[in-house]
């Protein structure tokens, strides 16, 4: 849980809050710097901005770098992180001293929704495996262990491919690998289908969680490597195996923008988004709730549904709105008017 959050020269944003442990609304108008407090929330949990490339484009014009500093209580302990980027090199601290990212991570683990994320989602099968792969980093902390020394292996087939190269060593790397991989993914994903899609709307009665591995693990990974061995060649990449698995929503067997409108897209994305808490939740892992410009393509009566879901599970949430929030109609909750606390 978020105790305390210090940002200083982050894009406009330099404040010094202490969130409800419960809802909270980050409120202003377009500009204000709104998202970009969940975009430094955002930072301390993926390493990454959900809108620039570089962390040095996260500087305020004119200073010389940005720090955010945070307190957070886990498993009955006060955590303090911070996050420093200057002259183009990042610090991480934890308790005062140099810490790095994954450890970040693990003690502020959180989800994250904005409408950009749910487009993505249903357009691009990388941005559906970086959603595994973060879901089964948390809850199996030997997997990003096996992702990495995969996709090393991986690489180099990929170079040994295109100049014909021996394949042999680094095959035998990725089998291994991906074993466990698939293992992992498996155990993850067979949780979350016995949970099950919350179905808060009608539209989302017979939406379903699929899956698929990559390969075919029925005749093993490398008898699906020796299949497509010319024809890797042929294209100078490898087009078998957990790098290019998938899981994806569909409602009996059809993609959901085929049928769907933009809000419930965005809706049924949320859904997913709650099926990741509630599995994080069964492993004792509470993830912090990010949700930028929750009213854009939905209307009232669908975040209402959507929020409600969201607070039936203990939790810490962050929404940012344009508008003040109409408390006759969406959940009460701690209100920061941006223009109020930038400091």
């Amino acid at each position: 849980m978020l105790k305390r959050l210090q940002i200083s020269d982050f894009r406009s944003v330099n404040i010094d809050i202490r969130p409800s442990p419960t809802l909270n609304y980050i409120v202003g108008g377009n500009g204000s710097g709104k998202s970009s407090i969940l975009e430094a929330l955002h930072y301390l949990s993926f390493a990454r901005s959900f809108r620039a490339s570089s962390a040095d484009k996260m500087i305020k014009k004119g200073a010389s770098g940005f720090i955010i500093r945070a307190e957070i209580e886990k498993d009955g302990m006060l955590h303090q992180i911070a996050i420093q980027r200057k002259k183009s090199i990042t610090q991480v601290l934890h308790q005062g001293n140099k810490s790095s990212f994954s450890k970040i991570a693990a003690i502020f683990p959180s989800l994250f929704v904005d409408s950009h994320s749910y487009r993505c989602y249903f357009s691009q099968p990388q941005f559906r495996r970086r959603l595994l792969d973060w879901l089964v980093f948390h809850v199996k902390p030997c997997y990003m262990a096996s992702v990495r020394r995969y996709m090393g292996a991986l690489r180099h087939r990929n170079a040994g491919l295109k100049v014909d190269g021996g394949l042999a060593p680094w095959e035998r790397l990725m089998a291994s690998e991906a074993s466990e991989i698939l293992m992992c993914r498996k155990a993850v994903y067979s949780q979350m289908d016995s949970l099950g899609i919350v179905a808060q709307f009608p539209f989302m009665a017979n939406v379903g969680l699929q899956y698929t591995e990559g390969f075919s693990s029925s005749i093993g990974f490398m008898a699906a490597l020796d299949a497509v061995r010319y024809k890797d060649k042929a294209l100078g990449r490898t087009t078998i195996g957990p790098h290019v698995a998938d899981w994806v929503l569909k409602s009996e067997g059809e993609h959901l923008p085929d049928i769907l409108s933009q809000g419930q897209l965005k809706s049924a994305y949320l859904s997913l988004i709650i099926l990741h808490q509630m599995r994080m939740l069964k492993s004792g892992i509470q993830p912090c709730v990010l949700i930028d410009d929750l009213l854009a393509e939905l209307d009232n009566t669908n975040s209402r549904e959507i929020l409600n879901q969201l607070l039936l599970s203990d939790g810490q949430y962050f929404v940012s709105s344009i508008s003040m929030p109409d408390f006759a109609v969406l959940p009460r909750g701690e209100v920061f008017h941006v223009d109020r606390i930038i400091l």
